[in-house]
């Protein structure tokens, strides 16, 4: 599930997942994502999710999702923003952290990462 405002990344997120045999559901806001997420009949594997969006954090998205499914949800929290800060923010509430710009081999190591975990 990959929740970015970005349409193009968007796209290219969910353009390599297809690549890689994997069926993915995007979002570009908390309430389109939130849609979404309820009509799932089951909770996805993980969540992709941009840090900077137009009206809501990553955070926010995240927080919001756990609240829709009974299972946790590993999350990534992906972000152009170099600030410390949201790293070890994202860090300390359990995600997995991936600075923008993303190459496609990071974010397979992310997910790899969290679905040992998740």
């Amino acid at each position: 599930f990959c929740i970015d405002n970005e349409p193009m990344i968007l796209r290219s997120i969910d353009s390599l997942l297809t690549q890689w045999q994997c069926h993915s559901v995007t979002a570009s806001s908390l309430s389109t994502a939130l849609v979404a997420a309820r009509a799932m009949d089951s909770p996805p594997d993980a969540l992709l999710v941009d840090f900077q969006l137009d009206d809501e954090t990553g955070f926010d998205v995240i927080s919001a999702l756990d609240d829709v499914w009974d299972d946790v949800v590993p999350a990534i929290l992906m972000t152009a923003d170099h600030a410390d800060a949201i790293k070890r923010q994202a860090l300390e509430r359990g995600y997995h952290f991936l600075q923008k710009p993303i190459t496609a081999d990071s974010l397979m190591q992310a997910l790899r990462a969290v679905l040992k975990t998740g």
